[in-house]
């Protein structure tokens, strides 16, 4: 674990014909700071009479946690505006793999369900591009072949965002999408505005997102939309789920300033591109056993619940450029964690309400944190440990970080 004194960010490669110039502002995300140790942090502490977060000891805190727990880990950690704490030990691919790999803050692995931060942050984004609002209705942005029934024709993009639509699951493929939009909702739950977590969700937002922009800019005619949704490729990774992940590398991981924006994918990539599942972070059951590791799954067919492949240091960028209201209204950001859009609850600690959102898939296990001064994201490869289903462990490990 180290401390960062100075990190600067490389200026992207312009976007090729699948992506439009945005106005978003350039700026370095991460600021110089000076290094924050325990007697820096104390004696400013005393000088100013308040307290100081030392980022060094909440590093130890985590580290100590997650130690002899997961195969490997990595974890970054914002405050104030600037990159404070970062680190990571154990396996990306055990070293009894063909290609063995250390685990680190800069090492990226899937997310899981910690995806749905990114894409509520990408939903809210093209909302605010296109004018519309959190309680605008999706059945206008719905494939043109759906006919969608009068109790779904009420559903908002807040709903969905935060898993209140009341959908009723028929399965995880396009016909099966195509049936619950069409098809009646649970009723009570909708008009109870009763919460209930559900993937399909945000499954149905990485289809909505394209269309509004299709619709918009009146990419193409409703004939040639038909046309596509007739086709058997074009509910794939290659078409449709390709709109997406351009929409989420446009609005969020370029003004976000990730050096590999428009490479970050659903599947294991590096910075020339998709890489066999084989050489990516695997997951394990255990941190020392020499059990076969898991694969990423391919989730680039439609990533909006789930399955990101990123390291805790790119997550920190965007975390903080969401922070920094440079990819959505401050308004909306709050909106966010106050409805839980994109965040699932909320931990009362020492400085008042820390939202957070987790994820577990594939022996994989996230979790990120927004205590307001301080933006943490912590991802293991391992689910052994409590670290993403316990959130008073980040919360205490934070509270105690403080120097009275």
């Amino acid at each position: 674990m180290k401390n960062l004194k100075k990190l600067s960010v490389i200026t992207t490669l312009a976007l090729g014909i699948l992506f439009v110039n945005t106005s978003c502002q350039k700026e370095e995300i991460f600021e110089e700071i000076a290094p924050t140790t325990n007697k820096s942090a104390a004696s400013h502490a005393k000088a100013n009479a308040e307290p100081v977060f030392d980022a060094t000891q909440f590093g130890k805190l985590i580290e100590n946690y997650l130690d002899g727990k997961v195969a490997g880990y990595g974890y970054n950690v914002i405050h104030d505006g600037q990159l404070a704490a970062f680190g990571g030990k154990g396996w990306s691919r055990k070293w009894y793999e063909a290609n063995p790999a250390k685990h680190n803050f800069m090492q990226a692995q899937g997310i899981a369900s910690s995806t749905k931060f990114v894409t509520a942050l990408a939903t809210i984004a093209v909302l605010e591009k296109y004018n519309l609002t959190l309680d605008s209705f999706v059945f206008p942005y719905l494939p043109v072949t759906w006919q969608p029934s009068d109790a779904f024709r009420k559903v908002t993009f807040r709903h969905l965002l935060g898993h209140k639509a009341g959908l009723i699951v028929n399965g995880s493929t396009w016909a099966d999408y195509k049936k619950t939009v069409e098809g009646p909702l649970n009723t009570d739950d909708f008009e109870a505005g009763k919460r209930v977590y559900e993937n399909l969700n945000y499954s149905l937002i990485a289809i909505i997102l394209p269309y509004v922009e299709f619709k918009k800019n009146k990419t193409y005619t409703f004939d040639q939309m038909k046309a596509l949704e007739y086709s058997n490729t074009w509910y794939s990774a290659s078409s449709l789920g390709l709109y997406f992940r351009n929409i989420v590398r446009k609005y969020i991981f370029k003004p976000s300033n990730l050096t590999h924006w428009s490479i970050v994918d659903w599947t294991p990539w590096n910075s020339s591109g998709v890489i066999p599942a084989e050489q990516g972070t695997k997951g394990y059951q255990t941190p020392y056993g020499n059990e076969a590791g898991q694969l990423k799954a391919d989730t680039r067919l439609n990533g909006g619940s789930g399955g990101l492949y990123i390291s805790t240091s790119d997550f920190g960028k965007i975390q903080l450029a969401a922070k920094k209201g440079l990819l959505i209204l401050p308004a909306n950001y709050t909106r966010m964690q106050n409805e839980l859009l994109g965040f699932d609850g909320a931990v009362n600690g020492k400085f008042g309400k820390y939202f957070w959102k987790n994820g577990a898939s594939n022996n994989h296990e996230t979790i990120i944190f927004d205590m307001g001064r301080t933006q943490i994201a912590i991802f293991a490869n391992s689910q052994a440990s409590d670290i993403g289903g316990d959130r008073a462990i980040v919360r205490d490990a934070y509270d105690a970080a403080w120097m009275e």
